[in-house]
């Protein structure tokens, strides 16, 4: 009996264990508040995500419906104007150029839109002058043009008419893909 009482009296109690349990109970508790505050800052960059790229697709469908507007308007006037017509070399893109870096925080397909759009609005001057390089106006009425400017010649003018009515489109397809989430 001695022998079982010994045998007994050999195991450790509970209070034996406190400073393990104390210990297993502090390693618990800084492991759960080092994953609750990764949680919390993943949160919030996810929530600077989701807000950068609202403010970037409104920024850029504000321009983007600026250059539907100009481009419509500007194509009309070419059509209408009897002997030709100045186009300016460069494209107002100022949005588009300074979130440029930002464009890949869109989905793929929406960004793929945006830059086929922006990069045909910045190459329509170039266009431009080859159109009226290739095909030259019989009978030149003017000296010089304007520096900054493409000479639209009256017998080029359907060219460049189909080429902003091209761009609309291109912006127009933008808009609609941003527009949609």
């Amino acid at each position: 009996m001695q022998v079982i009482l010994a045998w007994l009296g050999s195991y450790p109690t509970l209070k034996d264990y406190a400073g393990i349990f104390t210990g297993a109970l502090a390693l618990v508790g800084v492991i759960f508040a080092l994953c609750g505050n990764a949680l919390l800052q993943w949160w919030d960059r996810k929530s600077k995500r989701d807000h950068d790229r609202e403010v970037i697709r409104s920024a850029l469908v504000a321009e983007l419906q600026f250059l539907v507007d100009s481009y419509d308007n500007r194509q009309q006037l070419i059509a209408e104007t009897p002997d030709y017509f100045d186009v300016p070399v460069r494209a107002e893109t100022e949005v588009y150029d300074k979130m440029l870096d930002k464009v890949g925080l869109l989905r793929v397909d929406q960004a793929k839109k945006v830059i086929h759009a922006y990069l045909a609005a910045k190459h329509l001057a170039m266009n431009l002058e080859r159109n009226e390089d290739e095909n030259p106006p019989l009978v030149k009425t003017w000296v010089g043009h304007p520096e900054g400017y493409v000479r639209v010649s009256r017998e080029n003018a359907q060219d460049a008419v189909d080429l902003h009515r091209e761009r609309i489109g291109l912006f127009r397809a933008a808009i609609t893909a941003l527009q949609g989430g």
